[in-house]
């Protein structure tokens, strides 16, 4: 190998190795960008999740009273 072909072949060494890093870097970017979605996902689903309980909770309450109040105007009535 003279030297116009070692430096050809060192020049290519070097272009393949920053087409690599430069997917490297998309990579690492892509899979950061999805994880922060799974996570905002996560937390939409936690909080949608607790409002659930508590709209039933307070549902569950609002029927107790109710039937309070039925068996109250039955046993007084």
């Amino acid at each position: 190998m003279n030297q116009m072909e070692n430096a050809a072949w060192r020049l290519r060494m070097v272009s393949d190795y920053q087409q690599a890093e430069t997917v490297r870097t998309q990579v690492a970017a892509n899979a950061r960008k999805n994880d922060a979605k799974r996570w905002k996902l996560l937390q939409d689903t936690m909080t949608k999740m607790f409002e659930m309980q508590q709209e039933t909770m307070a549902f569950k309450a609002r029927t107790r009273d109710k039937i309070s109040g039925k068996w109250d105007e039955y046993i007084r009535g």
